[in-house]
């Protein structure tokens, strides 16, 4: 039972841990993007 409990916890902790990854490589992909100009272009080309 101490192995399922350490497992259950390991992956309570490992959600939320891939969400901020994710979350911080669209915030820093975004912040690249606008850093390059390429976030202007991007919007010009849909107008």
């Amino acid at each position: 039972m101490r192995y399922r409990f350490l497992i259950n916890a390991a992956l309570l902790l490992a959600i939320p841990l891939c969400g901020l990854g994710i979350f911080a490589v669209v915030a820093v992909s975004q912040n690249a993007d606008k850093a390059i100009g390429v976030d202007y272009l991007t919007t010009s080309s849909i107008k």
